[in-house]
């Protein structure tokens, strides 16, 4: 008998591992995930990262509806796009209603998407079309899609590479790049919108790449130039093919302060001497860059020994422009073989791999970026009551106590009736989750007031598990220059009952004030598990939580991007972020003064919003003036010179000096989750504060906020807090019968950080 039941545990254990290859292959990342279809193409040439914008672009009968006309909606076969967000719960992406002229050269169209995962499952529709895939998971990226790793750097060359995709290779020990280079075969692979270069850390541009300038579309053209002026990168090499810039792509020389079309014959000991380089560099065409404009990187001198930029760093928007005026290219440069040492000269650090001993280095906390500390931050809830471990281990052994020795000795020795045990262990276990749930529930607040059917104030235990809470931090910056800005939300929800919720988020009535309009805005699930924002990754859906969908929102001055049917489980919080592309409006005259060969500035201070700003500081290169605690709407301050002044790093990392010219340094704190301010100071500023050095965490998913390259001598930022958001979010409970049963509004409480920064540009004048 016993031989039997062996024989058949046995067997039924080679049939469990028989089928774990099929489980594990559908809930979890496949060991061989099928490409997408030919109509289904992913990232850009299938290179995405997790928990960033991706595009998904899509062509044939799932692009354009047969049956539809030309110029015809196509609002009643909507396009929509499915998958996984960072807790395996399924979201619907809705592409905005299109015509069939909007359509590209193939007809096809871009859908924006999060991933949540890597391998993470796609699915398409629209009307009875319907195709599933998956997204490509971490293979090799420099030979086949791939999903890219937070710590790889990822550069776009829309050209020739220049050897960057060689970087960290060995062909002897078989080891790939440690930078992945996508290089487009052709310009129907770039996004249509900005947004979808959302994960890109670079974008190289030369000569070899002007026949697919040439052949991108307006919309393309513009999403390039907007993503740049939004806060991304670009090394741009313009030597003697600058006039083939200028025919063939003049829309990004726009974004240049070039003043002269004028080509240079130049020596190269400066760019030899740059690098260090033993061999030698002949004689180079070069583009004239202006003098005097932006960070001077490389100087040099013509072959007629008149003075010259070579290369330069400019500030473009919110972004940045290195210009190498050479054709790094074509010859000589691509027989010189000091070229990589040029090109790390030029970018740093950007194109080397992060040190994973350095990231390894902090086991303080599950996480090891700051994105994982700001959710942390706003994942703290005043309502919400929390317990220690010690705590639970107190309530667990008093519980073993209670059943066990106290109720043997009270029981049978004290009372002598034995029977009575089952009668009292039951009561113990109830009493004992009688008070475990009575303790569990919500904490009562000042907000905890809410206006009833009737319009009377009412205060009860039943409204205070109703509510919702919401914890925010809101960045919104703006620049005079280019009139352009971008906001960014990061919200967390909570809710003490389950509960499922539409949420919109749009500008505010102060922020339209100085707004002309929002280009974009765009709503989605923010975070996934891993070691930037801690937790662990569950392997496939979460069919327990309902779907929930993603509505865009596209130019409006009004525009509020919509998340439907979002769903809070009992005593949990879900987070999200809404990223927007703005228009802004300020005069022409709005600037700061500096004297000449001086880094001070000089002149009248003007807060030029329609608010106050609070604990307002004026940051300039590495000196920052702290303004008034509250700098009311219009105000002025006549000298900004009778401000108080310091250096802008001692400021971040609070600095401070003693006697015998001693220093000390407030130390980061990992896993202090007390102020969100102080984190998002960080953020904004990561590179001047000092980094991974200063904090030891990275900054990869928020790196986007870090303004410190704008901090140059042409420009300086206007930093404060405001009082109301400034980016507005409502919600509305969503009825049993689906997403178009909406009930009653919700309060919302919690707390929200809202900060805008303002880049200022600064003139050169002589003293009055």
């Amino acid at each position: 008998m016993i031989v039997g039941r062996l024989s058949f545990q046995i067997a039924f254990l080679m049939v469990l591992m028989s089928v774990a290859p099929a489980w594990a292959a559908q809930d979890g990342v496949p060991e061989n995930a099928s490409p997408p279809p030919s109509n289904v193409t992913v990232g850009i040439d299938g290179h995405y990262r997790v928990g960033r914008w991706t595009a998904v672009h899509v062509s044939g009968e799932l692009a354009e509806p047969a049956g539809l006309a030309a110029g015809e909606d196509s609002s009643d076969q909507p396009l929509q796009v499915q998958t996984l967000d960072g807790d395996g719960i399924r979201v619907t992406y809705w592409s905005p209603e299109i015509k069939r002229d909007d359509a590209d050269d193939a007809g096809g169209r871009f859908v924006y998407v999060v991933p949540g995962s890597e391998a993470a499952p796609l699915t398409v529709l629209r009307g009875a079309v319907r195709v599933e895939t998956r997204f490509p998971q971490f293979g090799r990226p420099s030979k086949e899609p791939s999903m890219i790793p937070t710590e790889m750097p990822w550069v776009l060359a829309l050209g020739d590479p220049l050897g960057i995709e060689t970087i960290g290779a060995n062909e002897l020990l078989d080891r790939d790049p440690t930078v992945t280079v996508t290089i487009p075969s052709s310009a129907r692979s770039l996004p249509d919108q900005s947004i979808g270069y959302d994960g890109v850390d670079w974008i190289v541009i030369n000569r070899t790449g002007l026949p697919l300038l040439g052949d991108m579309s307006p919309t393309q053209q513009d999403a390039l130039a907007e993503w740049i002026r939004l806060g991304g990168n670009v090394l741009l090499n313009l030597g003697g093919s600058l006039p083939q810039f200028q025919s063939t792509a003049p829309w990004l020389l726009d974004l240049l302060p070039l003043e002269s079309d004028k080509v240079v014959r130049v020596d190269p000991s400066a760019v030899e001497t740059w690098t260090t380089s033993q061999s030698r560099l002949e004689v180079f065409d070069a583009a004239t860059l202006p003098r005097g404009r932006g960070r001077v990187l490389l100087s040099g001198r013509t072959t007629r020994r008149i003075p010259v930029t070579i290369a330069a760093e400019y500030a473009v928007g919110l972004g940045r422009a290195i210009v190498m005026a050479a054709d790094l290219d074509d010859a000589p440069f691509t027989q010189w073989p000091s070229r990589m040492d040029l090109i790390y000269k030029l970018v740093g650090n950007d194109f080397r791999l992060k040190n994973e001993s350095v990231r390894a280095g902090n086991r303080v906390t599950s996480y090891d970026d700051l994105a994982g500390q700001m959710r942390g931050a706003l994942d703290q809830f005043d309502v919400k009551r929390s317990f220690g471990f010690s705590f639970l281990a107190i309530v667990l052994l008093a519980l073993i106590a209670a059943i066990g020795p106290i109720d043997y000795f009270l029981v049978n020795r004290v009372l002598g009736k034995p029977l009575l045990g089952w009668l009292t262990f039951p009561l113990m276990a109830i009493g004992l989750s009688v008070v475990l749930i009575t303790q569990a529930a919500p904490r009562h607040t000042n907000a905890d007031s809410v206006d009833s059917s009737d319009g009377q104030s009412t205060t009860s235990r039943d409204s205070t598990q109703q509510q919702v809470s919401l914890n925010q931090v809101q960045i919104i910056d703006l620049n005079v220059v280019d009139q352009g800005g971008r906001a960014f939300t990061w919200s967390y929800l909570y809710s003490h009952d389950a509960t499922r919720l539409r949420v919109l988020s749009g500008p505010s009535e102060s922020l339209k004030k100085i707004t002309r309009g929002i280009q974009w805005a765009q709503t989605a699930p923010f975070g996934h598990p891993g070691r930037e924002f801690g937790g662990i990754q569950l392997a496939g859906e979460n069919t327990l939580m309902p779907p929930y969908s993603v509505t865009p929102a596209f130019a409006a001055a009004d525009s509020a991007t919509k998340v439907d049917g979002l769903s809070l489980p009992p005593r949990g919080s879900k987070s999200i972020a809404t990223r927007m592309s703005i228009r802004c409006e300020f005069p022409e005259s709005l600037e700061m003064l500096r004297r000449p060969g001086s880094d001070q500035l000089r002149g009248e201070l003007i807060n030029p919003f329609p608010f106050d700003l609070l604990d307002g500081m004026l940051v300039y290169q590495n000196s920052v003036y702290l303004l008034p605690k509250r700098l009311q709407a219009g105000s002025r301050i006549a000298s900004i010179d009778s401000v108080r002044q310091k250096s802008f790093r001692r400021q971040l990392t609070r600095q401070q000096s003693f006697e015998q010219n001693q220093t000390e340094t407030e130390i980061w704190a990992p896993g202090d989750f007390r102020s969100p301010q102080r984190i998002a100071e960080i953020l904004m500023f990561y590179q001047v504060a000092g980094g991974q050095v200063y904090t030891g965490l990275t900054d990869d998913p928020l790196s986007m906020l870090d303004l410190s390259h704008a901090l140059v001598e042409d420009q300086c930022l206007l930093v404060g807090r405001t009082e109301e958001p400034l980016i507005e979010t409502s919600a509305e409970r969503v009825q049993t019968g689906g997403t178009d049963d909406v009930g009653p509004a919700v309060a919302l409480t919690g707390e929200t950080l809202s900060i805008i920064r303002l880049v200022v540009p600064v003139r050169v004048t002589r003293l009055d």
